[in-house]
């Protein structure tokens, strides 16, 4: 009789088990938002440190990358995102690399035909991001940005 009253039974474990597969699928759920928070904050921040590197690029050469007749700093087009990155390394304005986004969207850069202005976009997972709400809404030159899509921009 006493060597019965020594373990846990089957169904008793079998609860613990059940209970812990509960609340590990309740905290999965909710690390999933964080997660996307978390990228849609990077998101954010890229857009950013890239608008820094171009201020750094109009500061030395007067205009924004793209200026495919020469100009300061002999640049080249800079339609793609990689060919921005090429103008901005070119420049000698202490930029090696740009950041790429890593969620398969993709970031976009446009410029004015001036020279002058530009915008930066990058799509969000949360349609319902309080940044949407600062987000620039138009469109210049291939890029187009509605913010109630998910669509981030930024435009100097």
């Amino acid at each position: 009789m006493s060597m019965r009253n020594k373990g846990f039974t089957l169904i008793e474990v079998l609860i613990v088990v059940a209970i812990i597969a509960i609340l590990d699928s309740m905290l999965l759920v909710g690390m999933g938002r964080v997660r996307q928070q978390g990228t849609d904050t990077r998101i954010i921040a890229d857009l950013r440190n890239v608008a820094n590197a171009l201020e750094l690029y109009a500061n030395k050469c007067g205009y924004y990358p793209g200026l495919a007749t020469g100009g300061v700093c002999q640049d080249a087009p800079a339609t793609t995102w990689a060919e921005l990155e090429s103008s901005l390394n070119g420049a000698n304005i202490g930029v090696d690399r740009i950041p790429h986004d890593l969620t398969g969207n993709g970031y976009e850069y446009a410029r004015q035909a001036d020279g002058l202005g530009y915008v930066l976009k990058g799509v969000l997972s949360d349609t319902g991001n309080r940044a949407l709400e600062n987000s620039w809404s138009g469109t210049l030159g291939a890029v187009s940005c509605v913010p109630s899509a998910g669509e981030y921009c930024i435009k100097i």
